[in-house]
């Protein structure tokens, strides 16, 4: 009995995670294009 509410715990904390996972995904990938963005300024800006 102890192992199956473990099991319904662990199935909500990774639906919730899934959940911020997706959202953390996209704000990394913005971020990441302003980064890449930013290098290539700074790379125009050594040469």
């Amino acid at each position: 009995m102890q192992l199956f509410r473990g099991l319904i715990v662990i199935a909500m904390l990774s639906s919730n995670l899934t959940a911020a996972n997706t959202s953390q995904n996209l704000t990394h990938q913005i971020s990441q294009q302003y980064v890449n963005v930013i290098n290539k300024n700074n790379e125009a800006l050594d040469h």
